[in-house]
């Protein structure tokens, strides 16, 4: 696809009543209208009206793009009914792709944001990853893909919904291993995969394709600095590279693991902590055990009549607030924890503890920062400062397309109005509540949707893509 609109585009465009016209402040406005065709024409609107014949993807690489943007279409279909479709346009509006995706998502793979697209095929979905500027392009194929630090793990069908194969890429859209196995996790440069239609018989290797072991089990876990937790039909234990039970499997469960640490449920029902060499470190006494960080092996305990939270690493207790015995303490950004009773929340760190009354909801942003919402206004609780604003009358609202924690901005709502706007973490807009939906994109951009139009635009509201909102009858 060139960095224009499209030939195929502009004649289903004309065809279709598609007009454009130049705004005073410079973009193009676009409306999409499907109407029914003559039958000579239906193969330049099938992607609109979604019709029962495959379409293609119509994202191809280019080195030109630049920073690629989704925005969302109301399109009108044959029959009158409306449906929301993304496409891509570049930071200059010039429309990359058709509106044919059915979402678009900002992932992670390594240290890399890339786009994940996917349109659905009748009973199958079509997956396309692609760099952020369009660069790369992995697709169309029939499955789905999984990032993970190790890169993207695709597993992939037919048309007809037969097995195909998996491949791993590097985060960059160059392939690292081909196999037709299905390939489950891909971490510290190992690989563990299920034989082709083999559901109990796995395969443990290097990248390199060196065989470490095969084993079979009912269940197996994503392997971790030289183990993986694994089920047969005696129970849970853990497996070495070697393919011997370092734990042997008599557990009723094995989870919460945290490096060389993890939850195991014994034959009788009680909780304890094992090291992954199969040492004891808490005794099966506890009637629950959950992993409460993401920083430490932070460990909260239960027994029938109190909670403790212990490091499992060192034996040492963490503090937390008095009368707090039942609730589940849930781990925030670094040190940060939080517990919600049933009319309050309490967030705090090592240094300080906030009380916040008839608060339902805590959403972290950026490093240090809770978003703590009551009903019709929130607050933002800072625990580098430690420091509690006052009650902000906005609604906070989940962002759609990429997570706002990467910018540290996120989307409100106003209650009284409905519209919506961004928020950065200091309580200051960054854009006002105008917007009838928002959301952000990447640092700095933002789909949007007001009465009239849809479209993407930049963080000082200036429209990029601006396209007029079809009619619906």
């Amino acid at each position: 696809m060139r960095k224009l609109v499209s030939a195929g585009l502009l004649c289903a465009a004309l065809l279709c009543g598609c007009g454009a016209q130049k705004q005073s402040d410079g973009s193009a406005e676009y409306q999409l209208t499907i109407n029914s065709m003559p039958e000579m024409a239906q193969t330049e609107t099938e992607q609109y009206t979604r019709s029962a014949a495959a379409y293609q993807d119509t994202l191809r690489a280019s080195e030109d793009y630049g920073m690629l943007l989704p925005y969302k279409q109301l399109i009108v279909q044959a029959d009158g009914s409306t449906v929301e479709r993304y496409a891509l346009a570049d930071q200059n509006g010039a429309i990359v792709t058709d509106a044919v995706y059915d979402s678009v998502s900002v992932e992670t793979a390594g240290k890399y944001e890339l786009y994940v697209l996917t349109q659905k095929q009748g009973s199958q979905a079509q997956t396309t990853c692609a760099a952020l500027d369009g660069s790369w392009v992995i697709g169309p194929f029939y499955g789905s893909a999984e990032m993970t630090e190790s890169g993207i793990i695709t597993r992939e069908y037919t048309n007809k919904g037969s097995w195909r194969g998996s491949h791993l890429f590097d985060a960059n859209g160059k392939t690292v291993v081909k196999t037709e196995d299905e390939i489950l996790f891909c971490q510290d440069g190992t690989m563990l995969c299920r034989k082709a239609g083999k559901e109990e018989e796995y395969v443990w290797q290097k990248l390199d394709g060196t065989l470490l072991t095969s084993f079979r089990a009912e269940e197996v876990g994503a392997p971790a600095d030289g183990y993986v937790i694994a089920r047969d039909e005696s129970g849970c234990g853990v497996l070495d590279e070697n393919g011997e039970w370092v734990i042997a499997p008599v557990y009723q469960s094995l989870e919460g693991r945290f490096g060389s640490y993890l939850i195991a449920q014994n034959a009788d029902g009680k909780y304890g902590i094992l090291r992954i060499d199969g040492k004891t470190i808490q005794e099966f006494e506890y009637t629950k055990i959950q992993l409460c960080d993401n920083t430490a092996p932070l460990y909260q305990l239960w027994t029938e009549d109190k909670s403790i939270v212990v490091n499992a690493a060192n034996g040492k207790r963490y503090a937390i607030p008095s009368g707090i015995t039942t609730q589940e303490i849930v781990g925030l950004q670094q040190t940060g924890h939080a517990v919600q009773t049933e009319d309050m929340a309490i967030v705090f760190d090592d240094i300080a503890s906030f009380e916040l009354k008839n608060v339902s909801a805590l959403h972290e942003i950026g490093r240090k920062t809770v978003v703590a919402q009551a009903e019709d206004a929130l607050y933002l609780v800072h625990l580098d400062s430690s420091a509690k604003s006052e009650a902000i009358p906005y609604v906070y609202c989940e962002p759609m397309i990429a997570d706002a924690l990467q910018s540290s901005t996120f989307t409100v709502c106003d209650p009284e109005t409905g519209r919506q706007g961004i928020m950065a973490d200091s309580g200051k807009f960054v854009l006002q509540p105008i917007y009838h939906e928002i959301n952000v994109i990447t640092d700095g951009y933002y789909q949007v949707r007001t009465a009239q139009f849809t479209g993407v635009v930049d963080k000082n509201g200036e429209w990029i893509v601006k396209l007029r909102n079809a009619a619906e009858d």
